[in-house]
């Protein structure tokens, strides 16, 4: 639903490298698992930014904040994204809510809380009634300009206060 109402780009799925084995000659093995491939929710590209969205599917203030395997996830989404491209990354886990809210970030801490390469997730309440009506209509006109001024806005914030 998110990737059809902001545009997503299957074909940016490219950019992302895929892991393989490698095995000495006669070792003998089974076939790896089918489910090896990175698949991020939705991608698009505005300008020189590569955006990475995780859609998450529970209301963040009822159920706990996104795990371990979430996190590591959408943090590699975004390293990963980085070997075969010079865009820039917003890397942003969505969930519902009643309007668009920034409500936080996600970084791994180091020493003087500094953002390490891995870069910052940051997290986004997006109007879930209000994408579900879009989705139905198969309108996406602004969803995507939306989600970016909002995380834009809150950025300049924590810039300015860190």
């Amino acid at each position: 639903m998110c990737n059809t109402i902001i545009n997503g780009d299957e074909s940016l799925k490219g950019l992302f490298p895929q892991p393989r084995y490698r095995y000495k000659e006669g070792i003998s093995r089974q076939k790896p698992k089918i489910f090896m491939e990175q698949i991020p929710d939705t991608l698009v590209r505005k300008e020189d930014t590569l955006i990475v969205i995780d859609v998450k599917y529970y209301n963040i203030k009822i159920k706990s904040t996104p795990g371990w395997s979430d996190l590591v996830k959408q943090f590699y989404y975004g390293w990963s994204a980085t070997l075969k491209t010079e865009l820039k990354l917003r890397n942003i886990l969505a969930f519902p809510g009643e309007e668009y809210c920034h409500i936080g970030e996600v970084y791994m801490e180091n020493k003087t809380r500094e953002y390490t390469e891995l870069g910052v997730v940051e997290c986004l309440e997006v109007p879930i009634v209000d994408f579900m009506k879009a989705y139905l209509r198969n309108d996406s006109s602004t969803y995507l300009d939306n989600i970016l001024q909002e995380t834009s806005i809150q950025k300049l914030i924590h810039d300015f206060i860190y």
